[in-house]
């Protein structure tokens, strides 16, 4: 069995949301995690 990578991104609100878009473009074997706990979303 082979190892799996993971990525754990806290926050979606301000750049989390494009840090984990632009992870699993450059790397897309890694498992990408978004943890988000916010009353507002806030798209830019």
């Amino acid at each position: 069995m082979k190892a799996q990578e993971k990525l754990i991104i806290i926050g979606c609100g301000g750049v989390g949301g494009a840090a984990s878009i632009f992870s699993k473009k450059l790397m897309p074997e890694v498992e990408v995690t978004n943890i988000r706990e916010e009353k507002r979303f806030i798209v830019r």
